[in-house]
């Protein structure tokens, strides 16, 4: 259904103008972004959002430095968080859509990716602190180093 402002919908199969990229939200892509939390360096370059994109890969960078590693860390979940708030409005409002219909089916196709990553990642914490907590009851036994 066409929702304009009084205007004569296009007929079907015609060209459509993108969108002109305004402060104006529509309520129906509020919410929240998986691939935007999970995957924010990727989501955010394929949105157009290279200050975002920028200020995530320098924290990567960064976090490789000794001592604050967990710092750049707590930095990215933030951002991360943040990102997965607020990122359908910061995208809509920095790259061109058709309309409503083409973000959200963007926006559908990056959310599997999004929640598979999301999923795979608190395994391999699960994992990990598993692998933690026996190896500090002395139950697992890691080879050596040493001769």
């Amino acid at each position: 259904m066409y929702s304009g402002s009084g205007a004569v919908p296009p007929p079907p199969g015609a060209p459509v103008a993108p969108q002109v990229v305004t402060d104006v939200v529509p309520e129906q892509i509020k919410g929240w972004n998986w691939a935007a939390f999970s995957l924010t360096l990727f989501w955010t370059g394929a949105m157009n959002m290279w200050g975002w994109f920028s200020a995530c890969l320098a924290l990567i960078l960064i976090g490789w430095c000794p001592y604050i590693g967990l710092l750049t860390g707590l930095a990215q979940l933030g951002i991360a968080v943040y990102l997965g708030m607020e990122g359908n409005k910061l995208a809509w409002q920095s790259r061109s859509f058709a309309g409503v219909r083409e973000f959200l089916q963007v926006q559908r196709a990056w959310r599997p990716w999004g929640i598979g990553f999301f999923v795979l990642w608190c395994l391999l914490v699960v994992l990990a602190l598993v692998g933690f907590v026996l190896m500090m009851a002395g139950d697992l036994d890691l080879p050596s180093g040493g001769t």
